[in-house]
């Protein structure tokens, strides 16, 4: 919930717009990875 509100503190600068679309990308990346990982394991 606290990233919603933080997401909507820098909504108002479109830099920090910018920041925020590109570490929520790198987080979904890392998850990505890991669930490859995760699906690697398991076979």
């Amino acid at each position: 919930m606290q990233n919603i509100e933080n997401w909507v503190a820098l909504s108002t600068d479109e830099n920090s717009i910018v920041t925020v679309i590109f570490d929520l990308l790198k987080q979904v990346a890392k998850m990505g990875k890991a669930i490859a990982d995760l699906i690697g394991l398991a076979k």
